[in-house]
């Protein structure tokens, strides 16, 4: 029986140590450099919108005094370079620096809890849509102009028009109030536990997510399957199923790496959105937490794990590509 190699097969991901340290070795320098970008942006921007820290903590009823050693205290009174100073310096230590709200605390024990959830509802979400996508984008350009096609575009349409927090409330009352499946909301006791109070939110963000994916599936895998060996390999009697497998979903990799770099950014967003539609102790409900209580150092350090969690989607993005394609090394 006649076969069929892939254009993305194992050959194509032995790369010679050279090309290997350039395709590493940019977007992690790269990465740096955005991050440090980000310190500063988020640091800068911090202290222009907060104005005097002491005050913003403290309300207007404090005393000048109290403001005076509030801000003393934390070192909020020495000159712009010193405090950036301190707080790049810490950056690189690992240490996201000490809470307004509440003195003493660190912001990393505040923050870590909540990045791992909204880690693990942007993770999910990517898995499920790309698993999602990929048999329905291969289905359309299959069926290219037919009723399936035209099924999987329309609902891929609709989909998108859908804003979170509407297919959020939308899911909560038909699953969880109505059948009573899963729970509305809240957060578990453990790993285990926590799966069911994150279908619903992964669920929300998967209904946008998706559709994206899926169209970039289609597209490509419609190009593949017009390509003339494509055709001539089923001409020759090689399976259908053989040439989707090995040929046309491998080739349709390197868009979807694409896309999940470019949409991580509102995909965190959309985490915030499920986070307050939900109840999840995520990101999204400890920027609002910090926001109420004007804590600076919790605002920055979300704002900065969020640009660095983009970047690294980026990078891994960046250099999955270039290890699966040789054009782009």
């Amino acid at each position: 029986m006649a076969t069929l190699q892939p254009i993305v097969s194992s050959r194509a991901i032995r790369v010679p140590r050279a090309a290997l340290y350039r395709v590493i070795a940019a977007p992690i320098l790269k990465a740096l450099v955005v991050t440090a970008l980000v310190a500063v942006i988020t640091f800068i921007l911090g202290k222009l919108v907060l104005g005097d820290p002491g005050r913003a903590v403290l309300g207007t009823a404090a005393s000048q005094q109290s403001v005076d050693a509030f801000n003393a205290n934390l070192g909020l009174d020495d000159p712009f370079p010193v405090q950036f100073a301190h707080y790049f310096g810490g950056l690189l230590h690992g240490d996201l620096g000490t809470s307004y709200a509440y003195p003493g605390t660190p912001v990393w024990s505040l923050v870590w809890p909540a990045l791992q959830v909204s880690a693990s509802v942007a993770i999910l979400t990517v898995i499920v849509s790309v698993l999602l996508s990929i048999p329905l984008g291969v289905l359309a350009a299959q069926r290219k102009r037919g009723v399936v096609d035209y099924l999987v575009r329309g609902a891929s349409l609709v989909a998108l028009s859908i804003p979170w927090a509407f297919a959020g409330l939308v899911l909560i009352i038909v699953v969880a109030v109505k059948a009573e499946v899963l729970p509305a909301g809240g957060w578990g006791t453990g790993p285990m536990s926590n799966l069911r109070f994150l279908v619903l939110p992964v669920g929300t963000l998967t209904i946008n997510l998706c559709p994206v994916f899926v169209r970039a599936v289609r597209e490509r895998a419609a190009v593949v399957l017009d390509e003339p060996h494509v055709e001539a390999a089923l001409a020759r009697g090689v399976p259908k199923v053989w040439v989707v497998i090995n040929h046309v979903v491998p080739n349709c990799i390197g868009p979807l790496l694409t896309l999940i770099g470019s949409n991580f950014g509102a995909l965190l967003g959309g985490a915030a959105i499920v986070d307050v539609v939900f109840g999840l102790p995520g990101l999204g409900k400890a920027l609002t937490s910090a926001a109420a209580t004007s804590d600076l150092p919790v605002m920055q350090a979300v704002a900065l794990l969020a640009g660095i969690f983009v970047t690294l989607a980026n990078v891994f993005a960046e250099i999955a590509q270039r290890l699966l394609d040789p054009r782009l090394r």
